[in-house]
């Protein structure tokens, strides 16, 4: 069993006993209340290394191709500016909503044993422990699995913008521009993730999230409260004011469980209360 991973047979959860220490879940090496590095943990497996290169070169090749599909038909863009500006802030959303369903989807269901997301998991777990550790974890560790769901969404778009035959149109410099906006934003969620740690902001850093267009600690740090089950996007945090709000997560949370009979959160909540500040 990897250092740190829970016991899926373990009995439920039960409160800290009076020393603030867990009473159920059995011990790991180290003292209490330190949640181990990512960094003891075994490597990524070749396969998976594999995995995030892959993902990163070829989400990289299209993005660029549709780069230059739009730097060459940009006249369409100067005529009717309203479709790629429209595109942007639409896939600003998406790419705000995916980025808040992967984070629920990792916080709420995945467990370490899983490859090749297990390096993913691990973050998420410490992340919810000692939050000021995401700063230790630079853009190229995670950018390669991360393009594999900015391609997923963006490839159809690329598709549809660059079909061979016919002219170049709004709506199609639309896709490409919805595209290229969603998968860069999703790639980069983790770093857009950070600004809503710092509590030292430049001044453009504090304009953009004063205009919401980029996350801020005033909404993120709303989800470290709690059993992290609220405000999950990590762009804008548009998403969890609409989206959010309606319930969106929530019914997610319960079709998973219909269909599985998993439980949300078992896992992270017993990190919680392995790894968790005494209460």
């Amino acid at each position: 069993m990897p250092y740190g991973r829970p016991d899926t047979a373990a009995p439920p959860l039960a409160p800290l006993d009076g020393d603030g220490a867990p009473g159920v879940l059995p011990k790991i090496p180290g003292p209490w209340g330190e949640p181990p590095s990512v960094d003891a943990f075994e490597p990524l497996s070749r396969a998976s290394e594999r995995t995030h290169l892959a993902g990163g070169a070829l989400n990289a090749a299209a993005t660029a191709a549709a780069l230059a599909w739009l730097v060459r038909h940009r006249d369409v863009a100067r005529e009717r500016p309203l479709a790629p500006a429209g595109a942007v802030v639409a896939g600003t959303f998406v790419a705000d909503f995916v980025s808040g369903t992967l984070h629920w989807a990792f916080d709420t269901w995945f467990d370490e044993g899983v490859e090749p997301l297990r390096r993913m998991v691990y973050i998420v777990r410490e992340h919810h422990m000692r939050p000021a550790r995401i700063f230790q974890y630079r853009l190229r560790d995670e950018a390669g699995l991360l393009s594999w769901f900015g391609l997923a969404l963006s490839a159809p778009l690329y598709a549809a913008a660059m079909a061979p035959g016919g002219r170049p149109t709004p709506a199609r410099v639309a896709c490409a521009a919805a595209g290229v906006t969603m998968t860069s934003e999703i790639v980069l969620m983790l770093e857009f993730h950070k600004y809503g740690h710092r509590l030292r902001r430049g001044r453009l850093a504090r304009s953009l999230q004063r205009a919401g267009l980029l996350l801020s600690p005033e909404k993120h740090l709303q989800h470290h409260s709690g059993d992290h089950d609220t405000n999950y996007c990590l762009v804008t945090g548009i998403a969890d004011q609409t989206l959010g709000r309606m319930g969106a997560f929530r019914a997610m949370e319960r079709a998973v469980t219909r269909v599985t009979g998993a439980q949300p959160r078992r896992d992270d909540l017993q990190w919680s209360a392995r790894y968790g500040r005494p209460r």
